[in-house]
């Protein structure tokens, strides 16, 4: 999944893997979806590598919330 996604005061370009979540059962807790940055791009720049982890984390929760 490709989105688009501001974060402290910077438009990224971001490419997530997606992993569909599991609803609870009576075998099993469950677990919601869940997103993991792939690579995130700022004007035109690749940034993946050098994003705080705080940042990589609230794109990822940026990302479930859209």
């Amino acid at each position: 999944m490709i989105t688009h996604i501001t974060a402290r005061g910077h438009e990224f370009e971001c490419r997530f893997e997606f992993e569909p979540g599991e609803p609870a059962s009576c075998m099993e807790p469950g677990w919601p979806d869940a997103y993991y940055l792939i690579s995130a791009t700022t004007d035109g720049v690749n940034v993946t590598e050098i994003l705080d982890p705080a940042i990589v984390h609230q794109l990822e929760r940026l990302a479930r919330e859209q």
